[in-house]
């Protein structure tokens, strides 16, 4: 289970702007490296999360919503295609890779807010994915606001850690 190494996670995220975490699935990964985070800063920060599908991504909201106990769409929420279900409270936005990738064309300033930025399932490679990977590389020299974190069952984590310069492993 990833809570057996949040320590490690933790020293490696306040080392470094990216890291890779790779863990078999149902590890956790999804829904406890959010909820680890947004505790370690009690709920002071913003985080956004990817997913591939628009099911996982409303299923883990609602499941990372369920462990906060808050009803969903006030600290934690999501945006896939044209449903909302978010507010001005929210610390954990679950969103699909189209969405991130609108974001960052059309609001990059989006980073600016943002304290980390969740890639999961980064072996599901598309050309979303692709964009938004070429995208944040650029914004990471421009804002230094932002850690990102790429998250993957089976994943190349030498071939992420050379494209994203400064990442480490664990």
């Amino acid at each position: 289970p990833v809570d057996l190494h949040k320590d490690e996670i933790w020293d490696n995220i306040c080392k470094n702007r990216a890291i890779v975490i790779s863990g078999n699935t149902g590890c956790g990964k999804s829904t406890s490296i959010p909820l680890f985070l947004y505790n370690k800063h009690n709920g002071k920060c913003m985080i956004i999360c990817t997913q591939p599908r628009r099911m996982a991504c409303i299923g883990i909201a609602k499941r990372v919503s369920k462990i906060l106990n808050k009803p969903i769409g006030d600290v934690v929420g999501y945006h896939i295609g044209k449903e909302t279900n978010y507010s001005k409270n929210t610390s954990i936005l679950f969103v699909t890779t189209g969405i991130l990738l609108n974001y960052l064309l059309h609001f990059p300033n989006i980073l600016m807010t943002t304290n980390y930025l969740i890639l999961d399932e980064v072996h599901e490679r598309d050309m979303d994915l692709d964009f938004v990977f070429l995208l944040t590389r650029c914004l990471m020299s421009e804002m230094k606001s932002f850690k990102l974190i790429l998250m993957s069952a089976t994943i190349n984590a030498d071939a992420f850690s050379r494209y994203f310069s400064e990442t480490n492993t664990s």
